[in-house]
């Protein structure tokens, strides 16, 4: 599969979307940097790529001016911890079913 980025702007805000061996969804919006989907092919898990893609957004919302990125976890890694544990065991915070990360 070859990769593709998709960029929308509509009324000031983003969508941005990645297809590949690291595929991801994006919105911004106002301050938020919403991760909708991240997804790591697995023969590439356990590598530290999905914690350098998580460095990179950071990275990007911060260049971008926002504030705080928000996403809503769900599944395992390949370690057997979820999705929600593995974020907060990074210094991300609980509020609900979401997890975010002030910048």
């Amino acid at each position: 599969m070859v990769p593709s980025v998709i960029f929308h702007m509509d009324n000031g805000n983003w969508s941005i979307g990645h297809r590949g061996p690291l595929s991801y969804d994006i919105n911004i919006i106002g301050p938020i940097f919403y991760l909708l989907k991240i997804q790591l092919i697995p023969t590439l898990r356990g590598q530290g790529i999905g914690s350098a893609a998580y460095a990179g957004f950071c990275h990007a919302a911060r260049d971008l001016g926002c504030r705080e990125i928000r996403q809503t976890p769900s599944g395992t890694t390949c370690r057997g911890e979820t999705r929600m544990e593995w974020c907060l065991r990074r210094g991300w915070l609980r509020k609900g079913c979401e997890a975010y990360i002030s910048l």
